[in-house]
């Protein structure tokens, strides 16, 4: 009997311990049921978020319809009361002409209004463009008597070049028949016994003297053909003070007809004198091209004002037609107010009577 219940004692005790263990198995199935419901909202929710936006948006639009459907019929409404008016009026003429003049008056108002303001507009670019084209009026006439100030002064630089190459071409003769190579060619050309080493350098100094005026002239000519424009006039005024100054200066005798120094400053203010003429020749065409573009700017502002001023004009053509047609619609719609207003008192006058007899 004891090994019986202590046998039933220990199933009882399982049993216990199995209901234990199959109620925390039946809560672990439940909590992972419970999260995995959860898992799938979470799963679920970037799909029902597209499903709200999609509805979100199919709500606006339907908003949107219906303000449209709800502003057509306001719009239906007011053309059906104006249909309504233009019933009533079509049982009176003489309301519907006025009311159709009306309107007439109404839109030559707004055409007025805003062919002004199109006219005040062309009025303000006729003005700007005026002051632009006497500006460029202005800085042509500058430009023009700038070039004309350089081409004098080129001019003149030129003359004084001229002066100055025949002063020194005669002031080279004189030193070359000064010289104590040609009084000995003189004086052995002059005497009866000469010697062959004499005549022999007699004839050198002669051919020498040759060649060095061929080298003046042909170095006269080349300074000629570039000589173009003037730069910078007071400093050339004062280079060429100083080089009449020292052309001016008695020439020392020498043995040659020119000396290392002369030849040197000469050659120097040549070279000066060209760089000079070529920066002057740049500033003119310079000056020329600016003055040339300024004059097709000219013109074209020129070109632009005469076409506005035809649009203005044209403009002003019309709003003198509209005013004209403004006041033959004030003068009929004066004329419809006051058949208006005797229509209105014949039929006053006429219910009166009526009332009267009854």
């Amino acid at each position: 009997m004891k090994t019986v219940e202590y046998k039933l004692a220990r199933l009882e005790e399982q049993n216990a311990a199995l209901l234990r263990k199959l109620r925390h198995q039946e809560n672990e199935i439940s909590r992972l049921s419970v999260r995995e419901s959860q898992l799938r909202e979470v799963r679920r929710i970037p799909l029902l978020q597209k499903r709200l936006d999609a509805a979100l948006g199919e709500r606006e639009e339907l908003e949107c319809q219906l303000t449209e459907t709800r502003r057509r019929e306001v719009k239906l409404l007011d053309e059906l009361n104006l249909l309504k008016k233009f019933v009533k009026l079509s049982e009176n003429p003489e309301l519907a002409e006025v009311a159709r003049q009306c309107a007439n008056y109404e839109r030559i108002q707004e055409d007025l209004k805003t062919l002004g303001e199109q006219l005040r507009i062309i009025s303000v670019e006729r003005d700007e463009y005026k002051k632009r084209a006497l500006l460029s009026c202005e800085e042509a006439e500058y430009y023009r008597d700038k070039w004309n100030a350089s081409f004098n002064e080129k001019r003149e630089l030129e003359n004084y070049i001229r002066k100055q190459l025949a002063e020194k071409e005669t002031a080279n003769i004189e030193i070359s028949v000064k010289s104590p190579s040609c009084y000995s060619v003189i004086e052995r050309s002059s005497s009866l016994s000469v010697t062959p080493a004499e005549e022999s350098h007699s004839v050198e100094d002669s051919q020498h003297l040759r060649q060095c005026l061929e080298e003046e002239r042909a170095r006269s000519g080349a300074l000629q053909e570039t000589i173009d424009a003037l730069y910078e006039q007071q400093k050339e005024q004062r280079r060429s003070r100083s080089h009449e100054r020292r052309l001016s200066s008695p020439p020392a005798p020498t043995k040659n007809i020119y000396s290392t120094s002369e030849g040197g400053d000469t050659e120097l203010s040549i070279q000066t004198l060209r760089k000079q003429l070529q920066l002057s020749e740049g500033e003119c065409k310079i000056l020329r091209n600016r003055w040339q573009t300024i004059r097709e700017e000219n013109e074209l502002l020129l070109a632009r004002l005469s076409e506005q001023e035809q649009k203005e004009t044209f403009w002003q053509n019309q709003i003198r037609k509209l005013s004209g047609e403004c006041d033959q619609l004030k003068r009929q719609l004066e004329f419809f107010s006051q058949a208006k207003s005797m229509i209105l008192c014949h039929h006053n006058e006429s219910s009166c009577g009526e009332l009267l007899q009854c």
